[in-house]
């Protein structure tokens, strides 16, 4: 990434008030930059009338209508700007940094005003508050995810139905069918775990399929992360890239340094053992239960369910993307 190899090229200043910088190409409105205590700087030039609020996360700080003076080539130049600091020295958050740059250079214009350069922030604030946070489910479950994505022929459907809302109960949804999807690193038996509020939709919920995923560790496979920075380059849309981005680092959360996140999978076992299954054929436990339970999970055996007939979900195209999995 060409943000990190400027980055590194950089001297590190001998004194506080100094930032040596990088332009990210000759006449651009943003600069990456080091400064005396060696933490990542991203400035954007604006005319310093961006009205949107500063931000102090753990990870990161975003100061807006800032005057500096910043070294290049050995040649001092003033400027006002936005400046996005990274304070962690995690090589994990830095690199999230580095890749979110990137996207921001991509999605900031160099004609754009100085308040939609701050609404354009929106998403990067978000991410960095996200990676503080519980995570909301294992890293392998998200590697399932992304991996039905990826081997999706329409990755863009599939990612427009890739959690829509925060309180979606399934992982994919579409306008005539649901898809559950179930991590497992078992060949046999086939287990999952469901909430009963996964298990027993409201009355009238479109039909529900839930797929398992085995997830077979292998050191030539690919990582979690892998499986994003592939969906993310068969992918034109700056909507959708932010989508990725979001959807991932707010499932991800706090699991960010977590070491499984470099855990590597088989992408074909996992292709060639795709099961699923019909929401309605799985077995359950009761749904009336004492008023006094509040929140159930239960583990169920999957090996001898019916597997749903595929060539019967077809016409959905949900699944139609979805052939090389099943057919």
């Amino acid at each position: 990434m060409i943000e990190k190899k400027l980055f590194d090229s950089l001297i590190k200043p001998s004194k506080s008030g100094i930032l040596k910088a990088k332009s990210l190409k000759k006449n651009s409105r943003f600069y990456i930059c080091k400064s005396n205590d060696g933490c990542i700087n991203f400035l954007i030039k604006t005319n310093g009338n961006t009205d949107s609020i500063p931000y102090k996360l753990t990870h990161i700080d975003i100061l807006h209508n800032q005057s500096y003076e910043i070294e290049e080539n050995n040649k001092k130049i003033k400027i006002i700007c936005t400046h996005v600091k990274c304070k962690s020295d995690s090589s994990n958050i830095s690199n999230i940094f580095f890749e979110q740059i990137n996207s921001l250079t991509s999605i900031i214009k160099e004609t754009d005003s100085d308040i939609l350069v701050g609404k354009k922030l929106d998403n990067l604030i978000e991410i960095f508050k996200s990676i503080n946070k519980k995570s909301s489910k294992t890293i392998r479950g998200l590697w399932a995810e992304l991996f039905i994505i990826n081997s999706s022929s329409n990755i863009s459907e599939q990612l427009k139905a890739w959690h829509q809302n925060d309180n979606d109960r399934y992982d994919f949804t579409s306008e005539s069918i649901n898809l559950e999807i179930k991590s497992r690193t078992k060949l046999n038996p086939i287990e999952a775990f469901f909430s009963m509020n996964q298990a027993y939709p409201p009355e009238g919920t479109k039909k529900v399929l839930i797929c398992s995923v085995y997830l077979n560790s292998n050191s030539s496979g690919v990582s979690v992360l892998d499986l994003k920075d592939q969906i993310n380059k068969k992918i034109k849309s700056n909507h959708l890239k932010e989508k990725l981005d979001k959807n991932f680092y707010k499932i991800l959360g706090n699991n960010i340094n977590n070491n499984e996140i470099n855990a590597s999978y088989d992408l074909d076992v996992a292709t060639s053992n795709c099961l699923l299954f019909e929401l309605d054929s799985i077995p359950k436990i009761p749904k009336n239960l004492p008023s006094e339970i509040i929140e159930v999970s239960f583990k169920v055996d999957l090996t001898y369910v019916a597997k749903a007939n595929f060539n019967k979900l077809v016409k959905y195209p949900l699944f139609r993307n979805l052939k090389s999995l099943f057919i």
